[in-house]
């Protein structure tokens, strides 16, 4: 199927579901350039690395209302026993997906996507993690950060810069931080 025809196809599927319209048009061309490995400059913003242990392109139950792409970090500061994604807790357990592998999608897919949920792993142990939603932002996507919300001054940094729209913190047990440390 063409370009085209996969934009038609995928905007036929959101006015069958109800769902809002994808907004604009599709980018056809990328404004970004990688440089090196480990850094992706696009519109003049350099953004370091940050660790990603997965990205699905496409989600319609992420983000409320919206066609999201999930970007999944690698690296939690908890150990629960009953985690779904354990594979992302600990650094070297998965392939890393390049920065600018997500960057590129995002950008070749402007119009079509809505929004980008950073998960994980546990995303505010990322050093990088508010550049890397500036460049988010700056593609004029929406932004959701799923935490486990043990580092608040990273979560008030980035929503007192208006870096997210929509926060889901996972609390894990009762908040009580001899409870807590016996589950996770």
């Amino acid at each position: 199927m063409s370009g085209d025809g996969q934009r038609d196809a995928v905007r036929g599927l959101l006015q069958d579901s109800g769902l809002s319209a994808a907004r604009g048009s599709v980018e056809r061309r990328q404004t970004g350039r990688v440089q090196g490995e480990e850094v992706f400059q696009a519109k003049g913003v350099r953004s370091k690395r940050v660790r990603i242990g997965g990205f699905q392109k496409q989600s319609l139950i992420e983000f409320p209302g919206a066609i999201s792409a999930v970007v999944f970090t690698v690296g939690c500061n908890l150990r629960c026993p009953y985690c779904h994604n354990r594979q992302l807790i600990e650094p070297g357990l998965v392939e890393e997906v390049p920065e600018e592998t997500v960057f590129e999608h995002l950008l070749r897919n402007r119009g079509l996507l809505d929004a980008v949920v950073l998960t994980g792993g546990e995303p505010t142990l990322q050093e990088d993690i508010a550049e890397f939603l500036r460049e988010v932002k700056s593609m004029g996507y929406l932004t959701k950060l799923e935490t486990n919300g043990t580092r608040p001054y990273v979560l008030e940094e980035l929503l007192s810069e208006g870096l997210l729209d929509v926060v889901a913190m996972d609390i894990k047990a009762p908040l009580d931080f001899g409870r807590y440390r016996e589950v996770t």
